[in-house]
């Protein structure tokens, strides 16, 4: 008697850790994408982070080398996300929703930033000046 008793409240503990578990493991929810330039090229490096709207939890994560990310155990809500990486333009995008369970894709495409292309510009434009004024 005293065994079955035993093996009947390992039992029930048993399963109310694994219940628990579980539990916590389904109020979560995971994002990914991937990440690309105007060509379609993939970015490595680059710093992925998602911002809970109603409560300001943040969470970031970089890209690997095919331009992918990955966000595991986010809380469900709304989010924000915001893709960033030095030389390019940041991207952002509101109104995402995570619910239980779930594993939206979001892809990015983000571009050089302006200052970068404004300042290679101005590069060839001095270097045309300087190849003209000989003829003059």
């Amino acid at each position: 008697m005293k065994r079955l008793l035993r093996d009947f409240s390992m039992s029930v503990i048993t399963l109310l850790i694994a219940s628990a578990v579980a539990s916590a493991q389904l109020s979560t929810a995971r994002l990914r994408g991937r990440v690309t330039d105007q060509s379609d090229a993939v970015l490595p490096g680059v710093t992925v982070t998602v911002t809970q709207t109603d409560t300001g939890f943040t969470r970031s994560e970089v890209t690997n080398g095919d331009g992918s990310y990955v966000l595991s155990n986010l809380p469900t809500g709304p989010y924000r996300l915001e893709v960033s990486l030095a030389g390019f333009r940041t991207y952002a995008q509101t109104g995402i929703v995570l619910q239980v369970a779930g594993t939206p894709t979001i892809n990015a495409e983000t571009a050089e930033a302006a200052e970068k292309n404004a300042q290679g510009i101005l590069s060839v434009l001095c270097e045309l000046c300087v190849q003209t004024s000989h003829f003059f």
